[in-house]
């Protein structure tokens, strides 16, 4: 029992700590611009699918073959679509791309100051956990019920712990206590025993 507590007690500290990373990903970018997002549509599907968090990094060019997010303004969600090719428009570098489930190239090119990074990593389904952990009852779920466990058991653990120490009690000096009473000491049996000597007999006299 106890070692199904402790690795109850790490998985949930895990836990904890890996949807706190995920979160601070998602809301602040990490070192390098680096970003989680979450896909919202299934254009690169089966590859990334729907609900599929991302991590997101910006690189100096793309090549063929790359996944990137890009956004053309700030209105709409960003898309992530795999690059087909790389044109030069206006004198700057642009990109062709496609999503793998769709079966014609975007119509518009992506110039490369829309692109926000290429997709380095992608994780089915967890985007749906984390966007889950963003709401209240997620949060509840996620944050909230694992540490009321923790502590639960720190607490449980610490009462078990507390009956199982001996009871040590204090008899306050020059008290008897009730086995001294009930038995009489060498000192004491000396006291009861009277002895007389009459006529050179001796008579043990024992008082009642």
């Amino acid at each position: 029992m106890h070692t199904w507590r402790t690795a109850a007690y790490y998985i949930l500290a895990v836990e904890a700590v890996c949807l706190a990373l995920l979160a601070l990903a998602f809301f602040v970018p990490l070192p390098g611009h680096i970003e989680a997002r979450i896909v919202q549509s299934g254009s690169m599907e089966p590859a990334i699918p729907v609900g599929a968090l991302v991590i997101v990094a910006p690189q100096e060019q793309y090549a063929p073959g790359d996944v990137i997010m890009f956004s053309q303004d700030t209105k709409s969600l960003p898309t992530t679509h795999r690059v087909e090719g790389v044109v030069r428009s206006d004198g700057a570098i642009a990109y062709v791309t496609k999503g793998d489930a769709n079966e014609e190239v975007d119509q518009a090119l992506v110039p490369y100051s829309a692109v926000l990074g290429g997709v380095g990593l992608s994780i089915p389904r967890l985007g749906y956990v984390l966007d889950f952990a963003h709401s209240r009852e997620g949060f509840l779920f996620m944050a909230v019920v694992p540490a009321a466990l923790i502590i639960l058991d720190e607490l449980f653990a610490l009462v078990a712990s507390l009956r199982k120490q001996p009871v040590i009690r204090t008899v306050q000096q020059g008290t008897p206590t009730r086995a001294q009473l009930r038995a009489p000491t060498a000192t004491t049996r000396r006291a009861n025993v009277q002895q007389v000597h009459r006529d050179g007999v001796t008579v043990i006299l024992h008082p009642v």
